[in-house]
């Protein structure tokens, strides 16, 4: 695949009766290599490309965002399964353990991410970790009114 060049026409002549601008026709590559794909020649000194003509060459990283889940709606608190336990801060939690937090109720992760259920910085709700990478929100729950 060759490049497409461009052929310049004279733009002007010179007054003083040297050659003109039209007497050799310039070319313009339009693609093709460019500075940064050149490799200097050994024993010479690589061309200097401005850092914003620098040709990337790592893709953009997602930046992780946190989540957090809440009901979509608020059923009758009537029609809602009472609420288990309450979450408890030095309690051991296994997988598939159902605790209440507020008026929602969560079930620790399976294994691996079982393993920070018991760890109070993954305390359901909590604001600072990302408390979902060990409970699952289950819904609303009815309080017992003992919390």
């Amino acid at each position: 695949l060759s490049p497409t060049v461009i052929t310049v026409p004279p733009t002007s002549k010179p007054v003083d009766g040297g050659a003109r601008a039209g007497d050799n026709p310039t070319t313009v590559p339009t693609s093709g290599p460019t500075l940064a794909d050149q490799q200097p020649e050994e024993g010479t000194v690589p061309p200097t490309i401005p850092i914003n003509q620098q040709p990337s060459t790592y893709a953009p990283t997602k930046t992780p965002t946190k989540t957090t889940a809440t009901p979509t709606s608020d059923p009758p608190t009537s029609s809602l399964p009472p609420c288990p336990p309450l979450y408890n801060d030095t309690a051991p939690y296994d997988a598939g353990d159902l605790v209440s937090y507020g008026e929602l109720y969560y079930q620790c992760r399976p294994f691996p991410q079982s393993g920070w259920c018991s760890q109070a910085a993954y305390k359901p709700g909590n604001t600072l970790v990302d408390w979902s990478q060990a409970w699952t929100l289950i819904g609303g729950c009815r309080s017992s009114g003992g919390e």
